[in-house]
């Protein structure tokens, strides 16, 4: 889908005829970690398929892995479905809000900027 691109890709299944146990329910499945890379060129092996695959069956929590969250549990992160949110992987930190993105960004450029005039006195 995106050869020799970094971006990740998300699967989204939608199911209008959810057994009643499962409305108002989203299962997240996080199979980053499943995914070869090779040489630009990422797949899921069959294992890995049968492995969301029964997960998805399931539909139940697996640590590092999938997660069932409530639509009342998306909105209350304002609707936000970043995976990590959710099937967060053990190796990886949760995702920060934009807001606190933007101003980690913002600061980082005006110590940028801070440091490249330091730098043009010295050289003048």
């Amino acid at each position: 889908l995106f050869y020799n691109s970094p971006m990740e890709a998300m699967v989204l299944v939608g199911n209008t005829n959810k057994p009643k146990d499962r409305k108002g329910k989203v299962l997240f499945i996080n199979a980053k970690d499943d995914v070869v890379d090779n040489k630009g060129l990422a797949y899921l092996e069959q294992t890995h398929i049968d492995k969301v695959y029964e997960a998805y069956k399931k539909f139940e929590d697996i640590e590092n892995y999938a997660k069932v969250a409530t639509t009342e549990e998306i909105l209350s992160l304002d609707g936000n479905m970043h995976i990590n949110f959710y099937a967060e992987r053990s190796s990886t930190e949760r995702p920060s809000l934009f807001s606190d993105v933007f101003n980690e960004w913002n600061t980082s450029g005006i110590k940028l900027n801070e440091s490249m005039t330091d730098l043009f006195r010295l050289v003048n």
